[in-house]
């Protein structure tokens, strides 16, 4: 089987041994493999499947598994996440006084074509930025995004919101965060539409390995939360404009001379 994902993911699923269907490989090609491997993804996917990792891959793929269906494994995490946190808590234990986040570069990593993300680790936090194109989008759209936006950032200022989730600091349209205006991709977009959203990480949101997976899933699949949620607001907006229409026909209905009340229902007398 050839599928693919909301993210671009290229997927191969085949049984290269017929006589044994328990053995599955599994192949996948992402435009953005190269970033991923540059900023460590190897190494998790080593740790993690170690065993399992066919080289080399499937031809035409970047990365493939042959495996045992009763041996599946968990997902795993982005390396430049993990290389970024490791980082930070580096940072933290050695204090160091003169530490300047500004001198360290930022880890560029493309899901999706138009999408860009950048992660870059400080000596109490990591860093992550999101930046989405909009330009397919039409003008509603582009509204949307900035109300999702405005409250993304309004609910991350409410009490005990950062001791579950990343503080949003930035979130604006056209608008890139300061730590990266002046990244040259970011200043040739300037003739684009681009939202850009900025999340900080403190370390005792990713003190568990289930807390840190569940944080990098978050932010790998942002794009498609926020996709998802400007469809969801369109349809309740125009649920909601169907059935103000729709009473507005009714009054009108009700002026006119030839309207004719529709009959009651009088029910049925239970008592004979």
């Amino acid at each position: 089987m050839r599928f693919n994902d909301f993210s671009g993911i290229s997927y191969h699923l085949a049984t290269p041994n017929e006589e044994n269907l328990d053995q599955l490989r599994l192949s996948i090609h992402w435009d953005c493999w190269a970033q991923l491997v540059q900023y460590g993804a190897m190494d998790v996917l080593e740790r993690e499947y170690g065993p399992w990792i066919a080289s080399p891959p499937e031809q035409g793929y970047d990365f493939t598994l042959e495996f045992n269906v009763e041996g599946l494994v968990g997902d795993n995490d982005p390396g430049a996440f993990e290389r970024a946190f490791a980082a930070q808590a580096q940072a933290k234990e050695e204090n160091d006084q003169n530490f300047d986040p500004n001198a360290i570069n930022f880890m560029r990593i493309d899901p999706h074509r138009d999408e860009r993300m950048y992660i870059r680790h400080h000596r109490d936090y990591t860093t992550v930025i999101i930046g989405i194109a909009l330009d397919d989008l039409d003008e509603a759209d582009r509204l949307f995004v900035r109300l999702t936006f405005e409250e993304l950032k309004h609910r991350s200022q409410l009490p005990n919101y950062s001791h579950r989730y990343p503080l949003v600091v930035h979130a604006r349209v056209s608008v890139p965060p300061p730590e990266i205006a002046q990244l040259e991709e970011v200043v040739q977009d300037s003739s684009h539409c681009r939202a850009y959203i900025a999340f900080l990480i403190p370390p005792r949101l990713i003190e568990t390995k289930e807390r840190r997976d569940y944080i990098i899933s978050q932010r790998m699949i942002f794009r498609d939360y926020l996709q998802y949620h400007i469809k969801c607001t369109k349809g309740f907006l125009n649920f909601r404009m169907r059935r103000e229409l729709n009473g507005h026909i009714k009054r009108l209905e009700r002026t006119s001379k030839d309207y004719v009340p529709p009959a009651r229902f009088s029910g049925i007398n239970r008592r004979g």
